[in-house]
């Protein structure tokens, strides 16, 4: 299996997200998936070639690279990409992407914990706690706290995750918009606070609990 410091291992297209090598509606998409395509396929490491893409001048490639190297289990780009102040648009993609890595397995999710650690340092822990959802519970004992915290944060990519988990649970932004500073949104974000004060932040139709595994956090956490 290609590990999160193994480019050297070979693929084939064949190995590709069905998302990356199906027809899209997207004429760009299309256009996008033709040229990663194209750029495998001269022998070399596709994870090579996928890292090299990252810096690709055109932002549909770019973006493709991006998940395809996440769909390999290489997450830097991605986690680097979700703190992007110049992706003002994409950046829940990445959250889904990541999102998606950590229920993988354990590991992948290791790998997706271990990365934002190396990138984000010591707060890098709470940031990929955020990628494994939550229960009432959780929410009602301290988590919906930690998420209205998030979206005060000098932290951009601390402030999407926050943003992304908070619109998910309750279906309302408020007008809240991570890309803003916070102190340019303190009349949104005393609104929320308004509502983690009256216990409102739950979600209205609980998922299953999240799952457990070496990267999840444990009970109560």
């Amino acid at each position: 299996k290609l590990g999160p410091d193994k480019p050297q291992i070979m693929a084939g297209t064949e190995h590709f997200p069905p998302w990356l090598i199906s027809d899209t509606t997207s004429r760009l998409d299309r256009w996008a998936a033709d040229t990663v395509e194209q750029e495998t396929r001269g022998g070399r490491p596709v994870a090579l070639v996928l890292a090299e893409l990252v810096e690709h001048r055109k932002r549909e490639v770019n973006w493709l690279a991006i998940r395809c190297l996440a769909h390999l289990d290489q997450f830097t780009p991605i986690v680097r990409a979700l703190g992007d102040t110049e992706r003002k648009l994409d950046w829940p993609d990445y959250v889904d992407q990541l999102r998606q890595a950590v229920t993988r397995g354990p590991e992948a999710a290791a790998a997706v914990r271990t990365t934002i650690e190396k990138v984000h340092g010591q707060v890098g822990a709470d940031m990929a706690r955020m990628l494994w959802g939550y229960t009432n519970a959780q929410l009602q004992e301290k988590e919906a706290k930690v998420l209205v915290n998030a979206i005060q944060a000098p932290s951009l990519t601390a402030r999407r995750l926050g943003f992304w988990n908070l619109r998910r649970i309750t279906g309302a932004s408020l007008g809240y918009d991570p890309n803003v500073p916070p102190e340019k949104q303190q009349l949104v974000i005393r609104n929320w606070m308004k509502r983690l004060d009256a216990g409102e932040i739950l979600i209205a139709t609980p998922e299953p609990a999240p799952a457990t595994g070496p990267a999840a956090p444990g009970k109560g956490e």
